[in-house]
Protein backbone atom coordinates (compact mmCIF):
# COMPACT_ATOMS: atom_id res chain seq x y z
CA UNK A 1 0.00 0.00 0.00
CA UNK A 2 1.14 3.53 -0.37
CA UNK A 3 -0.22 7.28 0.77
CA UNK A 4 -1.16 8.83 -2.69
CA UNK A 5 -1.19 12.77 -2.33
CA UNK A 6 -2.75 14.91 -4.99
CA UNK A 7 -1.74 18.48 -5.49
CA UNK A 8 -4.54 20.26 -8.15
CA UNK A 9 -5.29 23.62 -9.06
CA UNK A 10 -5.92 25.59 -12.29
CA UNK A 11 -3.41 27.00 -14.57
CA UNK A 12 -1.24 29.58 -12.64
CA UNK A 13 -2.26 29.47 -9.57
CA UNK A 14 0.64 27.91 -7.60
CA UNK A 15 -0.40 24.39 -7.54
CA UNK A 16 3.77 23.63 -8.68
CA UNK A 17 4.79 25.61 -5.82
CA UNK A 18 2.47 23.22 -3.78
CA UNK A 19 3.67 20.26 -5.25
CA UNK A 20 7.22 20.64 -4.58
CA UNK A 21 6.58 22.09 -1.06
CA UNK A 22 5.11 18.24 -0.60
CA UNK A 23 7.78 16.89 -2.17
CA UNK A 24 10.36 18.40 0.12
CA UNK A 25 8.29 18.02 2.89
CA UNK A 26 8.59 13.96 2.21
CA UNK A 27 12.01 14.41 1.15
CA UNK A 28 13.47 16.36 4.42
CA UNK A 29 11.60 13.28 6.56
CA UNK A 30 14.03 10.87 3.86
CA UNK A 31 11.11 9.12 2.54
CA UNK A 32 11.18 7.69 -0.99
CA UNK A 33 8.81 9.26 -2.95
CA UNK A 34 7.19 8.85 -6.59
CA UNK A 35 6.18 12.08 -7.81
CA UNK A 36 4.73 12.79 -11.22
CA UNK A 37 2.14 15.10 -13.48
CA UNK A 38 -1.24 13.39 -13.88
CA UNK A 39 -1.10 11.87 -17.24
CA UNK A 40 1.96 9.87 -16.29
CA UNK A 41 1.04 8.19 -13.10
CA UNK A 42 1.93 4.64 -12.76
CA UNK A 43 -0.71 3.44 -9.41
CA UNK A 44 1.79 0.37 -9.76
CA UNK A 45 4.90 1.98 -8.66
CA UNK A 46 6.01 0.52 -5.44
CA UNK A 47 7.53 3.71 -3.60
CA UNK A 48 5.31 4.56 -0.10
CA UNK A 49 4.14 7.64 -1.31
CA UNK A 50 2.85 9.40 -4.30
CA UNK A 51 2.56 12.56 -4.93
CA UNK A 52 0.60 13.63 -8.29
CA UNK A 53 0.57 17.35 -10.26
CA UNK A 54 -2.94 17.73 -11.96
CA UNK A 55 -4.93 20.88 -13.51
CA UNK A 56 -7.65 19.18 -15.03
CA UNK A 57 -9.80 16.84 -12.98
CA UNK A 58 -9.31 13.46 -13.64
CA UNK A 59 -11.33 10.81 -11.63
CA UNK A 60 -8.31 7.87 -11.50
CA UNK A 61 -6.13 10.73 -10.28
CA UNK A 62 -8.99 11.37 -8.03
CA UNK A 63 -9.63 7.68 -7.01
CA UNK A 64 -7.75 6.24 -3.86
CA UNK A 65 -6.10 9.37 -2.84
CA UNK A 66 -5.50 10.54 0.22
CA UNK A 67 -4.87 13.95 0.53
CA UNK A 68 -6.02 16.36 -2.02
CA UNK A 69 -4.51 20.04 -1.83
CA UNK A 70 -5.83 22.21 -4.01
CA UNK A 71 -4.78 25.73 -5.25
CA UNK A 72 -6.98 29.01 -5.86
CA UNK A 73 -6.08 32.80 -7.29
CA UNK A 74 -8.01 35.63 -7.88
CA UNK A 75 -8.86 35.47 -11.65
CA UNK A 76 -7.82 38.41 -12.81
CA UNK A 77 -3.91 37.81 -11.85
CA UNK A 78 -4.58 34.31 -13.19
CA UNK A 79 -5.31 36.14 -16.55
CA UNK A 80 -2.69 38.20 -16.47
CA UNK A 81 -0.46 35.39 -15.80
CA UNK A 82 -1.63 33.34 -18.49
CA UNK A 83 -1.57 36.43 -21.20
CA UNK A 84 2.47 36.62 -19.84
CA UNK A 85 3.48 33.42 -20.47
CA UNK A 86 1.24 33.67 -24.33
CA UNK A 87 -1.26 30.82 -23.01
CA UNK A 88 -4.35 33.51 -24.16
CA UNK A 89 -4.52 36.50 -25.62
CA UNK A 90 -5.22 39.75 -24.24
CA UNK A 91 -8.78 40.65 -25.19
CA UNK A 92 -12.05 40.02 -23.39
CA UNK A 93 -13.29 37.66 -25.70
CA UNK A 94 -10.03 35.22 -25.66
CA UNK A 95 -9.92 35.84 -22.01
CA UNK A 96 -13.32 34.59 -20.89
CA UNK A 97 -13.31 31.47 -22.53
CA UNK A 98 -9.97 30.69 -21.02
CA UNK A 99 -11.40 31.47 -17.71
CA UNK A 100 -14.71 29.66 -17.99
CA UNK A 101 -12.84 26.54 -19.14
CA UNK A 102 -10.06 26.02 -16.02
CA UNK A 103 -12.82 27.10 -13.33
CA UNK A 104 -15.09 24.41 -14.68
CA UNK A 105 -12.37 21.89 -15.59
CA UNK A 106 -9.54 22.70 -13.15
CA UNK A 107 -10.92 24.30 -10.19
CA UNK A 108 -14.44 23.64 -9.03
CA UNK A 109 -14.03 19.62 -9.88
CA UNK A 110 -11.05 19.33 -7.08
CA UNK A 111 -12.28 22.09 -5.26
CA UNK A 112 -15.58 20.13 -4.02
CA UNK A 113 -13.16 17.22 -3.28
CA UNK A 114 -9.97 19.07 -1.85
CA UNK A 115 -8.60 18.64 1.67
CA UNK A 116 -7.02 21.94 1.90
CA UNK A 117 -7.00 24.93 0.04
CA UNK A 118 -4.25 27.21 -0.48
CA UNK A 119 -4.86 30.51 -1.92
CA UNK A 120 -2.11 31.96 -4.08
CA UNK A 121 -1.64 34.99 -2.17
CA UNK A 122 -1.24 33.22 1.12
CA UNK A 123 1.43 31.41 -0.80
CA UNK A 124 3.35 34.30 -1.47
CA UNK A 125 2.94 36.05 1.87
CA UNK A 126 2.94 33.40 4.70
CA UNK A 127 4.82 30.65 3.11
CA UNK A 128 5.99 29.12 6.72
CA UNK A 129 2.72 29.38 7.68
CA UNK A 130 1.08 27.32 4.80
CA UNK A 131 3.47 24.80 4.81
CA UNK A 132 3.50 23.78 8.15
CA UNK A 133 -0.04 23.45 7.75
CA UNK A 134 0.60 21.45 4.53
CA UNK A 135 2.57 19.28 6.79
CA UNK A 136 0.27 19.14 9.69
CA UNK A 137 -2.20 17.28 7.32
CA UNK A 138 0.13 15.54 6.20
CA UNK A 139 1.13 14.15 9.67
CA UNK A 140 4.77 14.54 9.34
CA UNK A 141 6.88 17.31 10.93
CA UNK A 142 8.90 19.92 8.63
CA UNK A 143 10.67 22.91 9.30
CA UNK A 144 8.84 25.17 7.28
CA UNK A 145 11.61 27.84 6.54
CA UNK A 146 13.67 25.63 5.67
CA UNK A 147 11.28 23.84 3.09
CA UNK A 148 10.13 27.25 1.94
CA UNK A 149 14.24 27.90 1.44
CA UNK A 150 14.64 24.92 -0.11
CA UNK A 151 11.46 25.71 -3.06
CA UNK A 152 12.72 28.65 -3.78
CA UNK A 153 16.03 27.56 -4.82
CA UNK A 154 14.85 25.07 -7.14
CA UNK A 155 16.61 25.87 -10.93
CA UNK A 156 14.04 27.14 -13.35
CA UNK A 157 15.25 26.27 -17.07
CA UNK A 158 16.83 28.89 -18.25
CA UNK A 159 16.84 27.27 -22.12
CA UNK A 160 12.97 28.32 -24.04
CA UNK A 161 10.88 25.41 -24.21
CA UNK A 162 13.00 23.60 -21.28
CA UNK A 163 11.38 21.68 -18.68
CA UNK A 164 12.30 19.63 -15.54
CA UNK A 165 10.23 16.58 -15.35
CA UNK A 166 11.18 16.33 -11.36
CA UNK A 167 10.21 19.84 -10.29
CA UNK A 168 7.34 19.88 -12.98
CA UNK A 169 8.94 23.65 -13.65
CA UNK A 170 9.26 24.77 -17.17
CA UNK A 171 11.34 27.70 -18.90
CA UNK A 172 9.51 31.47 -17.94
CA UNK A 173 7.57 29.68 -15.72
CA UNK A 174 7.32 32.84 -12.90
CA UNK A 175 6.34 35.91 -14.29
CA UNK A 176 5.64 38.21 -12.37
CA UNK A 177 4.17 36.78 -9.20
CA UNK A 178 2.86 39.95 -6.90
CA UNK A 179 -0.57 39.52 -6.16
CA UNK A 180 -3.28 41.89 -7.31
CA UNK A 181 -1.18 43.56 -9.79
CA UNK A 182 -3.24 42.63 -13.08
CA UNK A 183 -3.76 45.84 -13.95
CA UNK A 184 -0.49 45.80 -15.43
CA UNK A 185 -1.10 43.24 -17.63
CA UNK A 186 -4.42 43.21 -18.87
CA UNK A 187 -6.33 45.50 -20.37
CA UNK A 188 -9.49 47.63 -18.93
CA UNK A 189 -11.67 45.79 -21.18
CA UNK A 190 -10.53 43.00 -20.14
CA UNK A 191 -10.76 43.82 -16.34
CA UNK A 192 -13.89 44.87 -16.59
CA UNK A 193 -15.23 41.60 -18.41
CA UNK A 194 -13.33 39.29 -15.76
CA UNK A 195 -15.47 41.66 -13.15
CA UNK A 196 -18.59 41.34 -14.48
CA UNK A 197 -18.63 37.58 -16.24
CA UNK A 198 -16.81 35.81 -12.88
CA UNK A 199 -18.47 38.27 -9.99
CA UNK A 200 -20.30 35.50 -8.47
CA UNK A 201 -16.54 33.49 -8.24
CA UNK A 202 -14.88 36.37 -7.12
CA UNK A 203 -17.26 37.16 -4.43
CA UNK A 204 -17.54 33.98 -2.96
CA UNK A 205 -13.63 33.75 -2.88
CA UNK A 206 -13.36 36.82 -1.34
CA UNK A 207 -11.62 38.86 -4.39
CA UNK A 208 -14.49 41.51 -4.59
CA UNK A 209 -17.15 42.73 -2.23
Amino acid sequence: MHMKIVCAGMHRSGSTWLFNVVRVIFMENKATIYSCFANKYDPENDAPFHIVKAHQFKQNIRDGANCIFTTCRDLRDVAASAVRRNLVENTPESVERYLKEIVEREYEPWHRVSNYEVKYEEMYQQKPIVISKIAKKLGVYADPVKVAKTVESLSIPSDPGGFDETTQLHYNHITNGIPNNYSITLSKGVIATINLKFSPWLKRKGYIK
